[in-house]
């Protein structure tokens, strides 16, 4: 119950006479003993909000400035959901980071992305959305055209060889009449 001014001394009274009411009749009927000189009852316009409320490990209280209610405030890289305990983003969005990156909780800071790399382009960004390219190394692009410059010389030396093996045994060709005599050929 939220009242707008602050509770009369009165009413802190009348919860110190039921306190006592309740201590002697636990020791009446459940044979235990408090004492009530040991309860403390704060007035509540100096109570702390935040004293009765259970924050969980990734949060802390603070107290709303506008209704003076406490509420837990989750650290950064968690959130709630619906009114639960906070949890980390990476739990509730498992799909929070982009094309294969990997989520983690920085403390203090929040959510961050662990965006993967290959040999010639990495991801970027916050959540890995970003394709960049690397640029490739000009020995690479050297190394790659007098190879294939190398290759193409080669075949057409094959070529080349092949060719004037066959140029060869075309010279040497005698050819055989039909009356069985032998013929050279003119082009010799």
């Amino acid at each position: 119950m939220k009242l707008d001014k602050p509770v009369p001394y009165n009413v802190t009274e009348a919860v110190h006479c039921v306190l006592e009411d309740f201590c002697s009749a636990a020791y009446k009927r459940l044979d235990i003993e408090i004492d009530s000189r040991s309860l403390e009852v704060e007035p509540a316009d100096q109570a702390d909000p935040c004293k009765f409320l259970a924050c969980n490990e990734f949060s802390r209280c603070v107290v709303n400035s506008w209704t003076n209610e406490a509420e837990c405030l989750c650290d950064p890289g968690y959130s709630t959901v619906d009114g639960l305990p906070c949890q980390s983003t990476c739990y509730l969005q498992p799909d929070y980071c982009m094309n294969g990156g990997q989520c983690e909780i920085i403390p203090g800071h929040g959510v961050t992305c662990r965006c993967p790399v290959g040999k010639y382009w990495h991801y970027h960004g916050e959540r890995c959305t970003e394709l960049v390219s690397v640029p490739l190394d000009p020995s690479l692009i050297v190394t790659c055209l007098v190879g294939s410059l190398c290759l193409v010389c080669a075949v057409i030396g094959v070529l080349i060889f092949i060719n004037k093996k066959c140029v060869k045994t075309r010279k040497a060709v005698t050819l055989v009449s039909p009356d069985n005599s032998t013929q050279q050929d003119p082009k010799s």
